[in-house]
């Protein structure tokens, strides 16, 4: 009934508080932002004529969406926060860097749509 056997855990000092009401709000959003687009995808690869770029922008849109809400609520829960490491490295680590995926997604969406 003693300690169990290994190494005793490291505290890293990062204190990542869980939002519900953050994580609820921005899976609203995404999924209220979601609706519209796999409406133009639907018109756009089954309407009456079929339009190459509405599909792959809202495809790609719509990839990026999960993504972009999984960054934002690890920056709402502190996730960007890394002690002893510069900034950039903290925005490289997910979920953090699924922001920079779910931009340039977006930016290649709109791309594809011009």
């Amino acid at each position: 009934m003693g300690r169990p056997a290994g190494p005793a855990p490291v505290a890293t000092s990062i204190h990542r508080a869980r939002r519900p009401a953050a994580a609820a709000m921005i899976g609203i959003a995404a999924a209220a932002g979601a609706l519209p687009l796999v409406r133009i995808l639907l018109a756009s690869a089954f309407g009456s004529s079929l339009s190459a770029s509405g599909v792959i922008s809202s495809l790609l849109t719509l990839l990026g969406l999960p993504l972009g809400a999984l960054g934002l609520y690890g920056l709402a829960t502190g996730a960007a926060r890394v002690p002893d490491a510069p900034a950039p490295h903290a925005w490289l680590r997910p979920p953090v860097a699924y922001i920079t995926i779910a931009l340039v997604l977006f930016v290649a969406a709109g791309l594809a749509a011009a």
